[in-house]
């Protein structure tokens, strides 16, 4: 805010009438109470924990609680200290407050020149009054002038005591401390993401927190679970799974993982993984062919096990493979995975997913091509919601003969009060 262009009836009344310093004083009462009890918990923790070392805990087990527990003290000294430096912070501002305040001219000086003002232009027929008008407004500007001065004074000081404020994250860096140090995971913000191929992704914050996607497949290995929120989020995606012929013809396709669970009052279940895709099996020393394999089933889509929510979609199937081989036959497409179940009150079943297409056949006579995977089921609602729609099933890939196609999932069931249940996927 430009204070320079803000006359001084404006500035004054407001410093004067508006709530003034007592919540910045009561604030910086709370934070120094809070740091002080945090503190003594840090000492008590400490002597517990010094005893316990010393004498019940033993053995390896004593090792690692002792190591958590010293975290846990370390984090409680932090918060104090936090806590202390937003106590005097406060104090800072409401001092820088009171100080503007009483340099600022006050209401009624201002609200007295500017009606003694017009009380000597009212009177002023016969110019009379003119040196005491321009006495009025020399008065005037100087208190504009000063009030201009004394905001800034204010803006300055409040602004500094500000920049001594731990930022949010630090501030979520400490609160989040001792549940990370025994239960791996936050108290409010997001899971980790996938340390890696085939891992899950990180559950979200105990109260607050989506959780994050499980990593890809990798061979031999299927997507990574996603992860599971707490109280409020959604859920992960489940990993999609390993194509078969990725970084290597000789594995077989792996499926998707399931997504991770929506949050116990609200969120959505996370989505499945997708199917991996089929692929040509040579034995990786010359033109032998030695089969193939058919694309891997989807994961299934994350429950909404919490109050109001939506369940995951069901991940798709992955394809068959399209044969490139005189006599060989295209492989089969992978099933859809199944839609999460809805919320306990309110939520949608997930959708099923879509089974995977068969792969077509070679060129020759009875190379059939592959069937296709069937659509996943739709996830039921509870109380009320509409079931989730069945995936369609996979088409049979082209061939001598070709291949069959696959029925569709079926539609989840309508909550128990109220909703409409899912329509079957399209499909034979």
């Amino acid at each position: 805010m430009n204070f320079q262009l803000q006359p001084p009836e404006i500035t004054s009344i407001n410093m004067y009438l508006g709530a003034g310093s007592a919540p910045m004083a009561e604030a910086s009462a709370a934070w120094d109470e809070l740091s002080a009890e945090l503190a003594s918990a840090a000492t008590s923790f400490g002597s517990v924990t010094t005893q316990l070392v010393g004498g019940s805990w033993q053995g390896p087990a004593s090792v690692a609680m002792a190591r958590v527990a010293a975290s846990y003290a370390s984090w409680l000294e932090g918060a104090s200290s936090t806590a202390g430096v937003a106590a005097e912070q406060a104090q800072a501002v409401a001092n820088v407050f009171e100080a503007a305040r009483a340099t600022v001219i006050h209401p009624l000086a201002v609200a007295a020149n500017r009606n003694g003002l017009v009380s000597l232009v009212l009177s002023n027929l016969f110019g009379q009054n003119t040196p005491a008008i321009a006495a009025a407004e020399a008065v005037y500007e100087e208190m504009w002038a000063q009030d201009v001065t004394a905001m800034a004074g204010y803006y300055s000081g409040a602004s500094a005591a500000a920049a001594q404020l731990s930022p949010v994250e630090l501030l979520l860096d400490v609160v989040n401390f001792p549940t990370l140090a025994l239960l791996g995971r936050p108290m409010i913000g997001d899971g980790h993401t996938a340390m890696g191929p085939g891992l899950p992704g990180g559950d979200g914050g105990l109260l607050w927190g989506n959780g994050a996607d499980g990593g890809p497949g990798y061979p031999g290995a299927p997507g990574g679970h996603g992860g599971n929120a707490g109280l409020f989020g959604n859920g992960g995606n489940g990993g999609p799974g390993f194509n078969a012929g990725a970084g290597g013809a000789q594995f077989a396709p792996t499926p998707g993982c399931n997504g991770g669970t929506g949050g116990w009052i609200w969120g959505n279940g996370g989505m499945g993984g997708t199917g991996g895709a089929g692929g040509m099996n040579w034995d990786g020393t010359g033109p032998g062919f030695l089969g193939a394999f058919s694309g891997a089933p989807g994961g299934n889509g994350g429950t909404a096990i919490g109050l109001f929510g939506q369940g995951g979609a069901g991940g798709a199937g992955g394809q068959g493979w399209t044969s490139t081989v005189v006599g060989q036959p295209g492989t089969d497409g992978g099933a859809g995975g199944n839609g999460g179940f809805g919320a306990q009150l309110y939520g949608n079943g997930g959708g099923g997913g879509a089974g995977g297409d068969g792969g077509n056949g070679g060129t020759g006579a009875g190379e059939g091509g592959g069937a296709g995977g069937a659509g996943g089921y739709g996830g039921d609602a509870k109380l009320v919601g509409n079931g989730g729609e069945g995936g369609s099933g996979g088409t049979g890939g082209s061939g001598t003969p070709t291949g069959a196609g696959a029925v569709g999932g079926v539609g989840g069931h309508a909550g128990i009060l109220s909703g409409v249940p899912g329509h079957r996927g399209s499909g034979i």
